[in-house]
């Protein structure tokens, strides 16, 4: 690939960093939603927002580009590990809560091959 299409391939993803961070910092209803959702407060988004905002500015610099795919790598790799150790801290689902039987694996097994329903599991609560 000629070093016109890298450029432009930056610029690029520059644009898309910028314009996330841009509605990241101006609290945008989507951005605002996609935090909550995660459990992550306004104040992460305001700092995953101004790191994209520099990452953003590196990548439309071309002498900058490896300095801004690294940070933006970095906040992905950040963000990722949130949201996971969010979601490990949350409680497990209670049996009300859990998908209905017909949506689960072993019973489209089952279906599929004519079987009866798989028999359930012993649980915490059986004891």
């Amino acid at each position: 690939m000629k070093a016109t299409g890298i450029y432009v391939l930056q610029a690029l993803s520059g644009a898309a960093a910028l314009a996330a961070a841009c509605a990241s910092l101006a609290g945008a209803d989507l951005m605002v939603q996609q935090f909550d959702a995660i459990g992550l407060g306004p104040s992460f988004r305001l700092l995953a927002g101004s790191i994209e905002l520099v990452a953003g500015l590196t990548l439309v610099i071309p002498r900058t580009g490896a300095l801004g795919g690294v940070i933006l790598a970095c906040l992905t790799v950040a963000t990722a590990g949130a949201t996971l150790g969010h979601l490990a801290t949350l409680r497990p689902m209670t049996e009300t809560a859990s998908p209905p039987a017909s949506h689960t694996y072993q019973d489209l097994i089952a279906r599929e091959h004519g079987a009866a329903k798989p028999p359930r599991k012993a649980g915490m609560r059986d004891i």
